[in-house]
Formats: C-alpha cells, structure tokens, sequence
C-alpha cells in the first residue's frame, strides 16, 4: 500500500510540472511533499528548459527515489552561492564571505570580518542553491523575508541525500534530519520555538548511539 501511494505521489508529480505555467529558459522547482503514509516527507527537484521536463531528482527517508536527465548548469530562477573561504592550514579553512551570483551576475555580497558582516546588495525571495567545486548540487534552500524559510536539502558530492531541514525565521523548526552516505539515519533532532526537544544519533549500521530528551513539547 505504502509502495502504491509513493507510485502515485510520484505521478502526479509529473503531471502537475507538465502542466505548469509556461517559463523560458531553465529553471527549478523545489518542493517539499508530506506523506502522511511512512509521516515523512520527500523532497522534489524538478529541472525544466523552456517549459520542457529535463531532469528530475526525488529524495525520502536518506534514499533517492528518482533520478532522471542532466541537470542544467545556467537556472535563470535561482541565486547561485560562492562561499570564500580564507586558509587557516592545509586541512581547515574557515568561511570569511558569501557572494550571490542570478544570471551569471554578482547581486549581493556577505563578508566577515572581525566579527562583523559587511552587506552589499539585497539577497532576492526564492530558491537558493549551493554547488560544491565540480558543479554538483551541494545544498538547496529557500531565501523569503530576509532569511531562511522553508524547507532545506543538503546532497552528498555523490549526489545522494544527506540532509534535510525546515526553517522558520532562520532557525531550523521541527524535525531535521541528517544521514549517513548509505542511507541509514545518523541524525534526528526536533526544535520547537527555537527550543531543541530531543535529539537521538545512530551508528551507521542503524542501532541507537545516544539519545536526550532536552525539553517536553507543547501540546
């Protein structure tokens, strides 16, 4: 039954892109889907050139349920991060900027210095998306109110899930989770009000590691 519903939820996926409003160039859509079958949500990158399906991705549960078709490189709805990173040794290195990059264009800039954040540009609502070196997808998240809203993705160099947030006002909100490049569970944690109420790790074979209860969740 459960395999059913996946089948379905992932058909009507399709049809509801083929049938999305009409946008040139390529583009990405990023959704979070809840499903009420296993009460946890799969998450849909869905890649279009002038209006034409090319690539999608669907990931659940630290598993890739879908992957199909090559990525585009150039995503004219998206702001592109750079992180700058300053050489501390030859094995750590530590973040000293961010620079936001639409249509091949530097649009903002975030650099820290001295404790401080030196802004320049507005940073644009909607999706946001991190690549590592070579290209591949690294971290996609969605920028609304000055900051972090809504769901968050994190992918392996491999391209496989490894992590996967909510955030509200900038701070992660509800169940997060982070996984181990095999798919098993290394990590769930909850946060309510910016409260953390629980957090349990795994060893990557799947027994429990640690578990603590921080704080009783509101009814």
């Amino acid at each position: 039954m459960k395999r059913l519903s996946l089948i379905f939820g992932i058909f009507f996926t399709l049809l509801n892109f083929n049938c999305a409003k009409q946008i040139e160039g390529s583009v990405l859509e990023f959704n979070k889907v809840e499903d009420t079958a296993i009460g946890i949500p799969r998450y849909e990158l869905l890649f279009r050139e002038n209006d034409k399906m090319v690539a999608i991705r669907i990931f659940q549960n630290g598993r890739t349920l879908l992957l199909e078709g090559e990525i585009p490189e150039d995503l004219t709805n998206v702001v592109v991060v750079q992180i700058i990173r300053s050489e501390i040794s030859q094995k750590k290195s530590s973040k000293r900027g961010i620079i936001y990059i639409k249509n091949g264009k530097v649009i903002a800039k975030r650099i820290f210095k001295d404790g401080k954040t030196l802004s320049e540009g507005e940073i644009p609502d909607g999706i946001i998306l991190e690549r590592y070196e070579n290209g591949k997808i690294r971290n996609v998240f969605i920028h609304s109110g000055g900051t972090r809203n809504g769901p968050a993705l994190g992918l392996y160099l491999s391209g496989k899930m490894k992590l996967e947030v909510t955030y509200k006002d900038g701070y992660p909100s509800g169940i997060a989770r982070r996984y181990y490049e095999n798919g098993n569970l290394m990590v769930e944690s909850k946060m309510i009000n910016r409260k953390n109420i629980y957090y349990k790790e795994y060893f990557e074979n799947g027994k429990l590691k640690e578990e603590v209860y921080h704080e009783k969740e509101e009814k």
